[in-house]
């Protein structure tokens, strides 16, 4: 809004909160999410997240034409919603379908596929006009049902619903074989199944002794930590950032750059994860980050003194 490719007017104030709704709604709807998995499926509930998505877009689209701000936050909560069950639902559904030994790196796709996503919004967003970078963005979600609806639903959704034959289809296909093997592995997974609905947890039991509230306070702090040191906040004001540096380096490439040392990090990060160690790597990516908002904090700072 700030290079003039779009017709809205913004106060500074209402590009903050544009940028802020998304994940702000992200922060409701994982609450509902894991219940719409187990009732309707996981593939269903990915499924009825494309529709609010594209209107979204759409409603972001029309408010160039309207000059409508409320248009864009509507359309910009809508996609937070959706986010939060995506980012709650996928995790889910691709640990259900995923063999054993695959498991861990496909649920790393996930990040790199954020990666992906923010990379290509920063290669087209800066070159083409805002209702150009709408439509670019809303074939997304067009996409992904068009590939989601020939995938079947995970196996162990299809057993907690007690369609067993359908489970067994459903595992054959994402094997590739009716091999004896296949039947194997969808014994255990009912056996998994049964022990899961025997011993059904509550959320009182994520307290209810030291080891799984520390677990609990261990993977809330860590998640917490993570979004307040301001991520979003650099991700989504990248370009601007570079703009106000004064960096010789045009501030659309410098954005790129980063964009791709992000997806470069993401890629890599699970071939040494296991090599290196979780926790090792945690410490080392919070120092960096540490490093490099103090960085910017000073940027920030000369870059005032120097202009006043």
């Amino acid at each position: 809004m700030d290079s003039g490719e779009t017709d809205i007017p913004a106060s500074s104030g209402e590009q903050s909160w544009i940028g802020s709704l998304t994940p702000l709604g992200a922060v409701f709807s994982p609450f509902l999410a894991g219940y719409a998995a187990d009732r309707w499926g996981r593939k269903t509930t990915l499924l009825a997240t494309a529709c609010p998505i594209i209107v979204g877009w759409v409603l972001i689209a029309c408010a160039e034409p309207a000059r409508s701000i409320p248009l864009i936050y509507v359309g910009r909560i809508i996609h937070g919603l959706c986010v939060g069950v995506a980012f709650t639902v996928l995790p889910m559904y691709c640990g259900e379908i995923a063999e054993v030994r695959v498991r861990g790196a496909l649920g790393s796709l996930l990040q790199i596929m954020i990666s992906v996503g923010l990379l290509s919004q920063y290669v087209v967003g800066p070159y083409v006009s805002y209702l150009v970078l709408t439509i670019f963005s809303v074939v997304v979600p067009f996409l992904f049902v068009a590939a989601m609806w020939f995938i079947p639903e995970s196996p162990y959704q299809l057993i907690m619903a007690r369609k067993n034959q359908q489970a067994l289809e459903s595992l054959q296909w994402l094997r590739g074989t009716k091999s004896e093997a296949v039947k194997e592995e969808l014994a255990v997974i009912e056996e998994n199944v049964r022990d899961m609905l025997a011993n059904k947890a509550t959320p009182r039991d994520l307290i209810s002794t030291k080891a799984t509230a520390t677990a609990l306070y261990l993977s809330v702090g860590l998640v917490s930590l993570q979004q307040l040191t301001g991520i979003n906040a650099i991700l989504f004001y990248c370009q601007t950032i570079f703009e106000s540096s004064g960096s010789g380096l045009d501030s659309s490439v410098a954005t790129i750059i980063v964009g791709t040392v992000m997806l470069l990090a993401s890629t890599c990060t699970p071939f040494v994860v296991d090599s290196l160690g979780r926790r090792i790597l945690l410490l080392f990516s919070a120092g960096g980050m540490a490093v490099s908002l103090v960085r910017i904090c000073l940027a920030e700072r000369l870059v005032k003194l120097l202009c006043a």
